[in-house]
């Protein structure tokens, strides 16, 4: 069996927030096709429960671990280069000499993310990155919402970052995006074309099987809540649509599922029907109690988990033009996208009235996702390209 080296500057287990979910899959996929080994880069104090169960996938877990201190560190000296900030933040030396000392036992290293990139970039062997998204075409619509300290983070990374995705395309084999408009923006900013794959995100299966829970009155968003995107559009929710809801449904409540929720998050609970759950062990129950399910982006970018897995659990799903990039579902079908604020409330309004209505869309919601983005499909894809480049080496 071939094995792989497998890179992420994060713990992925447990799976809050759509990066560590992919990751999470793709990890699990790889270990039942391959010998492999996971090395990652951890901030702050260890879980060793997630240890635990990372070392039930991989064949060798290999940690290292650092003082939030030394980041912070390596960041004040990534002001005066011209690469990305994310990259000195995770760079470390100790890290550098152990791949450099074994890289060689592999057959392929699988990164993921720009942010451990460094480390393997210019390194002799068979490499795929996971880009995920084009983290620059995230910032260029954040840009002008972004405030204080995120707003300056956000001005001196955008042409940093892009530069340093275009430079991954060119130096590993092939580079994964989850979204085909991410592809196209970074194809239009210089990038290969024929470099880039895209491998959009699967789907937990077990949430295609998730029966549903006796409805409530109740609208809700999944997402971890420290995340800008979510954070913008919460915010936009809350201030634009939801009290246009509340004027025809009194009683409707609005849910905001999701780890580590900001302080002005938090805020957001002290306004009537608006309730923000911080982490919770089971978030999908909130989605099979809900009667819509939405997710207003107006930022970000690549696809949105929180729209697949609203499909999934067959759920009629509410978002905007940012939200259904790269998902191929047909709006009105099986799914609602709208960017106009009274237009989004009149569609929710609707389907909190009309239980056929929300059970026709939830169906074909979710015989979209199992069609298209089940762990069989995305991963034979994976597996594909990964086999063609261990062939060629």
């Amino acid at each position: 069996m071939k094995k792989i080296l497998v890179i992420t500057s994060r713990v992925p287990y447990p799976p809050v927030g759509g990066d560590k979910l992919l990751f999470y899959n793709q990890l699990k996929f790889l270990s039942k096709n391959y010998d492999v080994d996971l090395l990652f880069i951890n901030e702050g104090s260890e879980d060793f429960r997630s240890l635990d169960h990372l070392k039930q996938l991989c064949n060798q877990v290999v940690d290292f671990n650092y003082d939030r201190l030394k980041f912070k560190i390596n960041t004040i000296k990534g002001l005066f280069s011209k690469t990305p900030l994310q990259i000195h933040y995770y760079y470390f030396k100790e890290v550098q000499k152990w791949i450099d000392d074994n890289y060689n036992n592999y057959d392929l290293i699988y990164n993921f993310h720009i942010r451990t990139a460094e480390y393997i970039k210019e390194l002799d062997i068979p490499k795929v990155i996971n880009l995920v998204d084009a983290i620059s075409l995230n910032y260029k619509r954040a840009i002008n919402r972004a405030k204080g300290l995120w707003n300056i983070i956000y001005r001196t990374e955008i042409d940093r970052v892009l530069n340093y995705e275009l430079e991954c395309i060119n130096k590993f084999n092939k580079s994964i995006l989850v979204s085909s408009y991410d592809k196209e923006y970074l194809v239009k900013q210089g990038a290969n074309q024929e470099r880039i794959k895209i491998i959009p995100v699967s789907v937990n299966d077990n949430l295609l099987n998730l029966n549903s829970q006796q409805e409530k009155e109740r609208i809700v968003f999944l997402g971890k809540m420290n995340y800008q995107p979510n954070i913008d559009a919460v915010k936009y929710f809350t201030k634009e649509v939801f009290p246009k809801i509340k004027e025809q449904i009194k009683e409707v409540e609005f849910y905001i599922v999701g780890a580590y929720p900001t302080k002005e998050i938090e805020s957001l609970s002290n306004i009537n029907g608006v309730t923000v759950t911080g982490f919770v062990d089971d978030p999908y129950i909130y989605l099979q109690e809900a009667k819509v399910i939405i997710a207003p982006m107006i930022s970000g970018a690549g696809i949105q988990n929180k729209v697949l897995e609203g499909m999934a659990v067959g759920k009629p799903v509410v978002t905007t033009s940012i939200g259904i990039q790269g998902i191929m579902a047909q709006n009105k079908e099986n799914i609602f996208v709208t960017d106009n604020s009274g237009e989004m409330a009149s569609l929710i309004n609707n389907l909190l009235n009309d239980k056929n209505l929300r059970i026709s869309i939830g169906n074909n919601a979710r015989d979209f996702i199992k069609d298209n983005y089940t762990i069989d499909s995305i991963g034979k894809e994976l597996k594909d390209q990964i086999e063609g480049l261990i062939s060629n080496s």
